[in-house]
């Protein structure tokens, strides 16, 4: 999932916590770590319903029936539902689904019976009674809705009437109406005894300006009258864990749950008693106020829970940690993607007068955005191109009644975006649905050549609720101007500057390091650029070593150590490697093929910048040499600044030229750093078969460039990707060349299906299959030449169960049917003589059967002496009547 958030003012957000505890004051502990049970940015929130454990008199060991209102807000939807409930149920080290321990009795809104929820998690503290369980309701609640919902029959230890647990409903629900949010739940169970429990939350962003309100939805179980627990609320906002505090300052609490008593069996939200069937004893469920806990731009949380005995208090509380999670609201995410095509030169790198179109795709991800409007200065250098706009449509320059126009005194494109856009107003965009827009610029004829020229993108929208105004997103594009270099006719791609290659994958036939030459745009007289390669391939694209000063500068003709950055413009880079030697011929040498990498290169962005979770800490890198891991993330910043970034890891990659930390390890005197780029066909293979995630099919050339594949052509290029991701593979991320050759010829026996296919539809390509192509189809032969026309003939008169997708069973009966023919047709017209006609030929020819092959002798005499229409091509009738004479002479005769 995408987790990048941009910095954003906000006047009014929201930050909600979700905390499960179980409290008793036994010494215990429970076994399981937390991990995170959802993580998303979604148009949502957390509502609940809960309910406490009453003993049921007529039965041992579980409970009554207790029940508590769930309300979806109106027009929204579920996404998600777990029930939690907790008992006294202990030993649950060898639980598995279906012990009758961790099971509960739901009846849901209009049912007149309980159906049984099975736990898909549970775990007890050791040695006392707490215990936990979890199971995924989605389903269930989606289907049933709001309502009353009832719970009965959880499992307890004891045989008393102690109405010791209960349980929670927390649903996730999505509207139109409820603000954009980040939502992520952790789930385990972790003990409180004498010493605090401390639970981490990472990778949130509280809103960087404005106030925000922050909530924390606390559901806990054992907490007795009178005994202390606190929970408090520590934050960071620069990345890095949050450190734990025992600050009193930093208690939750409101005014029914007070700070040093968090866990007072109450059901509170806002501070406000809540109504349920029965009176919660040691089940406690609270949605509490904590704004005041919080900061903008808070990254990292720390909940620690502990018990307190304070003034008044007979002990501590002890607790069992079974939930948090935390929910806050995000400005919506808008995904930019611009792409620079040469017109009259080559992007990123045309020659002066020549045309560049910037086309652009956008895509919303939330509902609430309105108000989509695009911009973008012209700088020096360039030219607007004059009545080149266009958003699904051509547009005119002029502020008139379409949605863009060119300011000529400010020299800014503008271009108004969405439904129910105007000239003056943008509109807005159903979520994922992507809008197209475009302009075009002109190199000035006196553009600096080999000097970057930048050119932002901007894009501006409100909030539909609150007509607030977000955070506009802003993309920077660059563009050098520089010499064409004709390409020859006869030009044969060896990286030589005459003979520069015609695309970077081509460097995989390098076995020589050195200086190499690629086209930018080898269709057209083009220029080139130049880098050092290695002899495994691997393109240079940046160098620097410590001594540098200053940002990497751009180049077009990279070397070694050479403090600059040559930006391969290739949507079929797909593999990433950093290496570099210190003067004590120390070296690091590590390289990746994750998604997130390769979308930072092709973006120009910090690699480990601001990324989710794991993703962009280093653990995708594989190599050798120090570190590579990050300790927190950090905001991406242009790679030609920060290259590789560990975020305060001493012993981990460095690489930030402009503040001379050009290596790892600090200190370290590091040269010959580099970044370095590659093509490699396994890996583009493996892309496709995980769902094609770069966007690009593989040509046949790249496919047959697989050490130990062959045979894919470039007319079957639209087959192989569906049939890489439909094949099996004992491991689809590591697939062996046997694999991916049976994919290979699975599709190219498909397209020769649907060949046939075609001409049995009545061959309106006018190209007919030839017999060499009938014969590779599997199950398939006997297909001659000489034949060919008379199979074209044949396919729309055969018999099949579905003509589209012929099988090869039907295909051979109309091959053997004309193949038998042929030699039928040869002996009854006498051009054909002394041959043996067989049964089975015979009875390939369709209308014909009961060929004896004891008769076979006959057949031909007979057949030469038969009564034709046109004795040069009999019918299957005609045929059939020679047969059954024979047959029936023979009869008589035996």
């Amino acid at each position: 999932m995408n987790r990048t958030v941009l910095s954003f003012n906000i006047l009014h957000s929201f930050l909600l916590v979700v905390v499960f505890l179980f409290a008793k004051i036994n010494v215990a502990y429970a076994q399981t770590e937390f991990s995170e049970l959802y993580n998303e940015n979604i148009n949502a929130e957390i509502i609940m319903a809960s309910g406490g454990y009453i003993h049921d008199l007529s039965s041992d060991h579980v409970s009554g029936e207790t029940y508590s209102d769930l309300n979806i807000p109106s027009g929204a939807n579920v996404v998600k539902a777990w029930l939690f409930w907790g008992t006294k149920a202990t030993s649950l080290g060898n639980w598995t689904t279906g012990d009758s321990r961790a099971t509960a009795n739901l009846k849901v809104p209009g049912a007149s019976t309980f159906q049984v929820i099975n736990a898909d998690w549970a775990d007890a503290v050791w040695e006392w009674e707490g215990s936990g369980f979890r199971a995924d309701i989605t389903t269930i609640v989606q289907n049933a809705g709001s309502g009353s919902y009832s719970v009965k029959d959880l499992y307890n230890d004891s045989t008393s009437t102690s109405n010791k647990g209960g349980w929670t409903i927390v649903a996730i629900v999505q509207g139109d109406e409820i603000s954009h949010k980040n939502i992520t739940i952790h789930s385990g169970l972790k003990y409180v005894g004498s010493s605090a429990v401390d639970i981490h939350v990472d990778d949130i962003l509280t809103p960087t300006g404005g106030s925000f309100e922050a909530k924390a939805l606390i559901v806990g179980y054992g907490g007795a009258s009178g005994y202390g627990n606190a929970l408090t609320l520590s934050s960071s906002t620069t990345g890095a864990s949050a450190a734990c505090t025992d600050d009193t300052a930093k208690r939750v609490s409101d005014a029914l749950n007070p700070a040093n008593d968090v866990l007072n069996g109450s059901y509170t939200v806002d501070g406000v008693a809540q109504t349920t069937s029965h009176t919660i004893a040691e089940w406690d469920s609270d949605l509490i106020d904590i704004s005041s806990l919080l900061p903008n731009s808070a990254t990292n949380l720390c909940f620690r829970d502990s018990g307190v005995n304070e003034t008044g208090q007979g002990g501590d509380d002890w607790a069992n940690l079974l939930v948090l999670g935390v929910e806050t609201e995000v400005q919506p995410e808008l995904d930019l993607n611009v792409w620079l095509a040469g017109l009259t030169g080559t992007a990123p790198y045309p020659e002066p007068g020549s045309q560049v179109l910037f086309w652009s795709t956008i895509t919303v991800q939330s509902e609430r955005v309105e108000n989509l409007k695009m911009s973008s200065t012209i700088p020096p250098g360039l030219t607007y191109v004059n009545g080149s706009l266009a958003s699904n449509s051509a547009l005119t320059d002029t502020l008139d009644g379409d949605v863009g126009y060119f300011d000529s005194l400010t020299n800014t494109v503008h271009i108004n975006l969405g439904q129910g856009a105007t000239g003056t107003t943008g509109g807005t965009l159903p979520v994922n649905e992507a809008q197209t827009f475009s302009f075009k610029v002109s190199i000035d004829s006196d553009a600096n050549i080999n000097s970057v020229i930048n050119t932002d993108v901007q894009i501006d929208y409100d909030d539909s609720h609150s007509g607030q105004a977000y955070t506009p997103i802003v993309n920077t594009y660059s563009i050098m101007p520089r010499s064409t270099l004709p390409v020859a006719d006869d030009a044969v791609s060896d990286g030589s500057i005459e003979n520069p290659f015609t695309s970077f994958y081509q460097s995989k036939s390098v076995t020589e390091a050195g200086v190499y030459y690629f086209y930018t745009q080898p269709e057209v007289n083009s220029n080139a650029i130049s880098s050092y390669v290695d002899e495994n391939g691997w393109i240079l694209t940046a160098s620097g070593v410590r001594q540098a000063s200053a940002s990497l500068s751009y180049t077009l003709d990279i070397r070694r150590n050479s403090n600059s950055f040559l930006f391969l413009n290739s949507p079929r880079v797909n593999e990433l490697r950093l290496s570099g030697v210190s003067v004590d011929d120390v070296s690091y040498d590590w390289q990746t093929d994750h998604p997130v990498y390769l979308e930072r290169y092709k973006t120009k962005q910090t690699l480990g910048g601001y990324l989710t979770g794991d993703v962009g800490r280093g653990v995708e890198w594989l190599g050798t040499g120090g570190g590579i891991t990050a300790s927190c993330d950090t905001t991406p910043e242009s790679i030609v600044k920060k290259v590789w970034d560990s975020c305060g890891e001493a012993d981990n990659l460095y690489w930030h030229p402009s503040a001379q930390d050009n290596g790892f390890k600090k200190g370290e005197n590091y040269s010959d750093n580099s970044l370095w780029v590659r093509f490699s066909p396994l890996v583009a293979a493996i892309d496709e078969i995980t769902g094609n995630a770069d966007g690009v099919d593989m040509t046949a050339e790249e496919i047959n460039w697989i050490e130990g594949v062959a045979g894919a052509l470039a007319e079957n290029q639209s087959y192989y990707q569906s049939f890489f991701q439909a094949s099996t593979y004992v491991d689809a991320s590591n697939p062996t060349a046997a694999e991916l050759q049976a994919a290979i010829d699975a599709a190219n026996n498909q397209a020769l299906l649907d060949k046939v296919a075609e001409d049995i539809a009545g061959n309106s390509d006018t190209v007919a299959v030839t017999a060499e192509q009938i014969n590779l189809i599997v199950g398939v032969s006997g297909a001659v030449a000489e034949n060919e026309a008379l199979y074209t003939a044949a396919f729309p008169t055969g018999s099949y169960a579905v003509a589209a997708t012929p099988t090869a069973e039907e295909i051979q009966m109309v091959i053997d049917s004309v193949n038998g023919l042929v030699t039928v047709s040869g002996v009854t017209s006498g051009t054909v003589t002394g041959v043996t006609v067989t049964a089975d030929e015979l009875n390939g020819i369709a209308g014909v059967s009961s060929a004896d092959a004891a008769n076979e002798s006959l057949y031909a005499g007979a057949l030469a002496n038969g009564t034709y229409a046109d004795s040069s091509n009999p019918t299957a009738e005609e045929i059939q009547a020679v047969i059954d004479s024979v047959n029936s002479l023979e009869t008589v005769s035996g």
